[in-house]
């Protein structure tokens, strides 16, 4: 059923589970008696779309595992290795999700400006406490 909604919806595409490698339907197809097939059908394990309509988007984990590895300060060049891609661009541009959120994080990391009324030294700089 949640193929056909799919390309009702998208015509022209393939769903996306359909890669020739359906691993539901092995799983359905090594059933050994009737019943045990009759109850692997029932259940949602495998299944592209749920019998509640969710649906189970192996690509989208991807990039929330790829966005995820930035927003934990992995380098760039491991999450690249990590989602075996051979560009960099392709793991940064495409796969790695920044939102506001990160963004204010980034601001928030940073050191707090020096103080406008901040004494300033015969070099020009800011004097500090610990400075001679």
């Amino acid at each position: 059923m949640c193929a056909a909604i799919f390309t009702q919806i998208f015509p022209r595409k393939a769903p996306p589970f359909s890669t020739g490698l359906n691993t539901r339907d092995t799983w359905l197809e090594e059933s050994t008696t009737p019943e045990e097939r009759e109850r692997r059908e029932a259940s949602d394990f495998l299944a592209y779309c749920d019998h509640n309509g969710r649906y189970a988007d192996f690509h989208s984990n991807r990039h929330t595992f790829i966005t995820s590895l930035s927003r934990n300060h992995v380098s760039p060049r491991t999450a690249q290795t990590l989602a075996r891609h051979s560009d960099i661009r392709l793991t940064m541009q495409n796969y790695t999700h920044i939102e506001l959120a990160d963004q204010q994080a980034a601001i928030a990391a940073l050191p707090a400006p020096p103080r406008v009324n901040a004494p300033v030294g015969p070099q020009g700089g800011t004097v500090t406490q610990n400075a001679r």
